[in-house]
């Protein structure tokens, strides 16, 4: 009981090297108590070993199988992996034992979202008390066809009125505002466009080959999962946060990171936006890396859980033509519902190696498809606020 103690305040303080030496410590002495596999389980999750986690949360299960959060766990791994059929079916488990279990409600309401059941995620939205649950039931409402013009636009003057303001919302809120052509009442960033900025790390020399050589092979050998994901074609990304490994270079790049998001804020402090004005006093950074090969491309999509997002291009094919590799963004994607007669525009930002884009996460962007046969690798990160 001591060593899980002293395992999970190495954990807390984001040492996840210390955390999980003590974990396998305990583990070796094949413990009879559950928590003990749910907890080293949840370690190696958070330094994206999927695999090795769900291992332990199964182990977690023989011994309790009623153990909601390791129910709850494995479900968020299927999640990851694409497949929120199965995430559901834990999660359903979860609710069988503890049918009030707000978290529980939460990531079922996700999973059923993932896979466009709008109306059985809204239904398990509203049975959370998580912080998120009323923007993403905004998200649903604004989705589901069948759903009420009224109940969305009330939960909206609802949401706009909080002390606490969402990318997500602000996504949707502006979307809506072109649709329906109503003002855009919600105080987060009204042209989000406007706070894209580019820097390049090479010609800063605050980047270089050996660096990012080493990175990729920390990261690489440090057991990481990868996967695919439906938005990403021709492609694959780390998962977990790649700033809890324990390695020189990530510390190196997370540096660079810290520095240039403080340089960000500050260029853009006399803004009175919401995303300027109300930034987070606490934040964690979470970091991953994309894979693409050619022709690949991410759809268009926000980061729905982020503040301010950032792409590092580590790697760029020598020979693009026009805009391929490029980033676009847009205040419409997602297939978000819209009307024949309204057309929104695309900014497109040309890329190199060394890049850097930063930009308000309720921006929707995109990648075009390039034909090289050289690999395309960029470190994405988000400024997610505690």
């Amino acid at each position: 009981d001591g060593l899980n103690s002293l395992a999970l305040a190495y954990k807390n303080l984001r040492n996840y090297s210390k955390a999980i030496k003590i974990y396998e410590d305990i583990l070796s002495h094949n413990p009879s108590k559950d928590f003990f596999y749910q907890n080293a389980a949840n370690a190696y999750f958070d330094i994206g070993d999927h695999d090795k986690s769900e291992k332990l949360h199964n182990k977690a299960l023989e011994l309790n199988p009623k153990n909601i959060w390791s129910l709850n766990s494995l479900g968020l791994i299927y999640s990851n992996k694409g497949d929120d059929v199965n995430a559901i079916n834990f999660y359903l488990k979860s609710l069988k034992i503890n049918q009030d279990d707000s978290q529980t409600h939460y990531n079922l309401a996700t999973s059923y979202r993932k896979i466009e059941q709008f109306s059985n995620a809204a239904s398990h939205y509203r049975k959370s008390t998580n912080v998120k649950s009323k923007d993403f039931l905004l998200e649903c409402l604004y989705l589901d066809p069948k759903a009420s013009h009224e109940e969305f636009y009330s939960l909206l003057d609802d949401l706009k009125d909080s002390d606490r303001l969402w990318p997500l919302t602000a996504s949707i809120s502006a979307h809506a505002s072109r649709r329906f052509s109503k003002n855009d009442p919600y105080p987060f960033c009204k042209k989000p466009k406007d706070f894209i900025q580019k820097y390049n790390l090479n010609d800063e020399n605050l980047l270089n080959d050996d660096l990012i050589t080493r990175f990729l092979d920390d990261v690489i050998r440090s057991n990481i999962t990868k996967r695919g994901q439906s938005l990403l074609k021709n492609g694959e990304q780390t998962s977990g946060n790649l700033f809890n490994l324990d390695y020189d270079s990530v510390r190196e790049i997370k540096k660079i990171v810290e520095n240039k998001i403080e340089i960000y804020r500050m260029h853009f402090s006399k803004k009175e936006d919401g995303f300027i004005k109300n930034w987070p006093n606490k934040y964690n950074i979470y970091a991953w890396l994309i894979f693409m090969n050619k022709s690949g491309n991410l759809s268009s999509h926000i980061h729905k859980e982020g503040w301010l997002s950032s792409s590092i291009y580590l790697k760029m094919p020598n020979e693009l033509k026009g805009n391929e590799g490029a980033i676009q963004f847009s205040l419409d994607g997602a297939n978000y519902p819209n009307n024949e007669n309204i057309t929104f525009s695309k900014e497109t930002c040309l890329l190199k190696k060394g890049d850097m884009v930063m930009f308000p996460s309720s921006l929707f962007h995109s990648t075009v498809p390039f034909s090289s046969e050289e690999q395309r690798i960029t470190l994405a990160f988000d400024i997610i606020p505690e």
